[in-house]
């Protein structure tokens, strides 16, 4: 039995009863589906490598709050103890023989990151 083509939509077969048959759109329906599926695919391959991306930043961010933490701990840590060595470097002057004006002391020496620090602290 040969097949023929009435439109691009149908087929009917030559000397049959049977009614028209739907092969092109069976054809064009197996196609959507196959696209649909590998759509369905791609998309949950990207909701995927969004959301370990998404994880990656979150764990990044924890990272970095933690590490901010502790060197905001070191800077406090390192401004008492500089308070400290000023103190005994305060007690020791009144004692000391070496010459005061040939030394810089830390009230003469200028540093742009101890001034920065000591403003944010206010």
């Amino acid at each position: 039995m040969r097949n023929t083509v009435l439109s691009s939509a149908y087929i009917q077969h030559a000397g049959s009863d049977c009614p028209y048959v739907y092969l092109q759109m069976d054809e064009d329906e197996e196609r959507r589906k196959r696209r649909r599926e590998k759509n369905k695919v791609a998309a949950a391959r990207c909701r995927n490598k969004k959301k370990e991306r998404t994880d990656f930043l979150q764990r990044e961010s924890e990272r970095l709050e933690m590490v901010n933490s502790e060197l905001k701990a070191q800077i406090e840590e390192l401004r008492l103890e500089r308070q400290q060595l000023m103190v005994m470097l305060n007690l020791h002057r009144p004692t000391c023989i070496v010459r005061t004006d040939s030394v810089k002391t830390p009230e003469s020496e200028a540093n742009p990151l101890l001034e920065q620090l000591s403003a944010e602290t206010k």
